[in-house]
């Protein structure tokens, strides 16, 4: 197969907590192959890596040769420098989920990992003049 390589990624950002699920869109991309039927349990191949400046995805699958569906993990980094531009690394697997030699790609900054947005509602306010009265 030829190398892989990454036209966009969707959304580009997110939480730190991650778990948020992205499109990984490209070319090239193993697709799994048949399913294995075992007793009652669907078996699929793992066919993709992808990782998030070196920390593996909880979940990474090819969808076609053109789509990855991927699950961002949580973010360990320094909160201090957030926003966090990130590394996003997808690498073909051969049949015992090993990469292969020359088939990866990676997008620098290609997902910002963001503080999360808080917003107060006038009972999150009220409480919080309550305590601070209480202090």
């Amino acid at each position: 197969m030829a190398v892989p390589t990454i036209t966009s990624v969707t959304p580009t950002s997110g939480p730190t907590r991650g778990q948020n699920l992205i499109t990984i869109n490209g070319t090239n991309f193993r697709t799994p192959g048949p399913i294995n039927l075992v007793g009652s349990v669907v078996q699929s191949r793992v066919s993709v890596s992808v990782k998030f400046d070196g920390v593996d995805s909880e979940y990474a699958h090819a969808v076609s040769e053109t789509k990855i569906l991927a699950r961002v993990p949580q973010y360990r980094g320094d909160y201090e420098v957030i926003p966090k531009s990130m590394t996003v690394r997808v690498a073909n697997l051969d049949d015992d989920q090993v990469e292969i030699p020359g088939e990866e790609v990676e997008v620098a900054d290609g997902y910002t990992v963001e503080r999360p947005k808080l917003t107060l509602t006038p009972i999150d306010v009220r409480v919080m003049e309550q305590f601070i009265a209480a202090v």
